[in-house]
Order: structure tokens, then sequence, then C-alpha cells
């Protein structure tokens, strides 16, 4: 397969997605790797916190999922029955807040005729826009908006 590749990387280097155009059937593949992305919670109280860390995650993620306390009560973390980490709570103890890494699945689609080998720019800002999805259900979301040509 003749194809055109681009990476998308944090600051830190760390991977965050892969493009990649299909010269023979002229489509975009978007593939958004797994990894955790850190949210700042506007909660003091532990409860509120894991109800907003919660609230990021699908439902099919929540199932038979439980949250363990750490030794130092500072920090919490949300695992399923086969041990994967779905989400870990930190209490700031200078800003009194909570903050969450929750997990992003990875995520693929595909794009048909929206853009062509020559607009890598445009699948770049879509992809980008994909990882500033707050949850896995949005992604769908920001596909139409692109495919109907409104800025997300």
């Amino acid at each position: 397969m003749a194809e055109s590749r681009f990476h998308l990387h944090q600051k830190d280097g760390s991977p965050l997605a892969v493009i990649i155009f299909d010269r023979s059937r002229e489509v975009w593949y978007l593939r958004l790797l797994e990894r955790y992305g850190r949210v700042p919670l506007d909660a003091k109280l532990v409860d509120q916190a894991k109800k907003l860390a919660t609230d990021f995650l699908g439902e099919e993620d929540l199932t038979n999922a439980k949250w363990q306390q750490e030794k130092d009560k500072t920090s919490h973390s949300l695992c399923n029955l086969v041990g994967e980490l779905l989400a870990i709570l930190d209490f700031d103890v200078e800003a009194q807040k909570w903050s969450a890494k929750i997990l992003r699945r990875q995520y693929e689609t595909l794009l048909g005729k929206e853009a062509g080998i020559d607009e890598p720019e445009k699948v770049q800002k879509l992809t980008e826009d994909l990882i500033e999805a707050e949850q896995a259900c949005h992604y769908r979301y920001v596909i139409n908006k692109f495919k109907e040509g409104i800025e997300v």
C-alpha cells in the first residue's frame, strides 16, 4: 500500500496519534493511541472527584470497576476486574483540589473524500480536535462537524 504517514506527539515526545493517507484507496486513516489524559477537577471532596472522574469514562469502562484507596489517602485508583487502570485521582495539597488521570482508549476511523492527499494540515487539525475531546462519545460529534465543514 502506497501511503503518506504523519505522527503527532506530545511535547515530551510521547505519541498521541498517527494519520495515514492510503494512495490506492484515496482515504485517510486516523488512529488515536491509548494514553492517560490529565484533567483538573473542581472538587475538594473525594466523592465529588470520583464522580467527576467517572463522568469522563464510558459506561462500558465502568462495568465491574472499583475504586481503591492508596495508603496516603491523597490518591485513589479505579480498576476493572482484569486489572486495567481506568483512572487515578491525586489530591493537590497546595490547591486543595483533586486532579485525575483518565484513560483515553485507542480510536480508529476512516475518512472518505472529505480531505485529499494535499490536505494533511486539515486532517492533522481534525486529529488534534479528537485528542482534545473529553470523552469517546464526543468523537462522532467532532467527525460529523468536520464532514460538514464546521469548525469545532
